[in-house]
């Protein structure tokens, strides 16, 4: 037990370190874009893309600060910008915002990890980008088609955002990587029981059908169970050390990622975005089901293009 104690430890620092490397230049770099206020410009550029989705072009910074910060950033602006819309978004619209902002979200530090993976950057940006995209097309087709959901939404919680000292922010990252660390070390050393016991087994053989279905290996189930309910930074960060203990193939190494690309934090981020107004079936239900349809279609083309435009060699 010591042993792989250790071996955890170690494991946990090293993924967590290269980690912090990516993720901290990043969050002080976009801290600078906020104070200097240059988000609403992006916001701007994608306020005619919201037309699309059924929403307010207001919507475009919402969107934006997701993409350029993370999710709490993108709902902060939401929160912020309800006072001033004309008239309350609905039910359906809400739930449309959220699906589009749990899909395409915190650009800078998890497309980097998804590169790390072995996926090429182009490739990465398109997926989130395009596949938000025609997620939010999809379900506000749906929506509108059959009358659903159009009662004025109602946020159940408010975000208050205070300045923050640089001193304060500062201790707030240090927090954070803290938090991620305890996270990564007890994933990976749950891993590590759960194999020595052989539960994970008895797991891979109960998801072998879904897991079949997606092409997706089983050495590779592990992490992905870790990215769908923990978020894409760690199931990235496991996924990177479940390939260098048990070499998952460049296969397995994209099609986890492309599946993560589309479905992760299924549980807190789902409840969170339930909680500001939208619906489960939404931001629950349709993404998964979208994720797993994606997927499939994407393993399909795979197969006879094969992998090289969408993965890279890593050194």
């Amino acid at each position: 037990m010591f042993t792989i104690i250790k071996e955890s430890l170690g494991r946990a620092a090293k993924t967590v370190w290269m980690l912090m490397k990516i993720m901290f230049p990043v969050a002080l770099l976009f801290r600078l874009l906020q104070m200097a206020g240059w988000l609403p410009y992006i916001g701007d550029a994608l306020s005619p893309l919201m037309n699309l989705l059924g929403l307010p072009g207001e919507m475009g910074i919402v969107w934006a600060t997701t993409l350029l910060v993370n999710i709490y950033g993108g709902l902060f602006s939401y929160l912020t910008l309800l006072p001033s819309l004309p008239e309350p978004l609905s039910v359906a619209q809400v739930t449309v915002l959220a699906t589009v902002m749990l899909i395409a979200h915190t650009f800078p530090a998890e497309l980097t990890v998804a590169t790390l993976c072995g996926v090429r950057l182009w490739f990465a940006l398109t997926l989130r980008f395009v596949m938000a995209l025609i997620a939010g097309i999809a379900l506000n087709l749906i929506y509108s088609s059959i009358g659903a959901l159009d009662a004025p939404s109602q946020a159940v919680i408010h975000l208050e955002m205070h300045d923050e000292t640089w001193w304060l922010w500062l201790l707030s990252q240090i927090n954070s990587f803290a938090l991620i660390f305890i996270v990564v070390f007890s994933m990976v050393l749950l891993l590590k029981i759960l194999d020595k016991i052989k539960v994970l087994d008895a797991i891979n053989k109960a998801l072998h059908p879904l897991v079949k279905f997606m092409g997706i290996g089983q050495d590779a189930v592990p992490a992905v169970l870790v990215g769908l309910t923990m978020g894409l930074a760690y199931g990235g960060g496991i996924i990177l050390a479940e390939a260098e203990d048990k070499h998952l193939t460049p296969h397995d190494l994209l099609y986890s990622i492309v599946f993560l690309s589309l479905c992760h934090s299924i549980i807190e981020d789902s409840l969170l975005m339930i909680s500001c107004g939208a619906h489960y079936t939404g931001v629950f239900v349709f993404r998964i089901l979208f994720a797993i349809l994606f997927c499939w279609i994407f393993i399909l083309i795979t197969k006879r293009t094969g992998i090289r435009w969408a993965w890279k060699a890593k050194n």
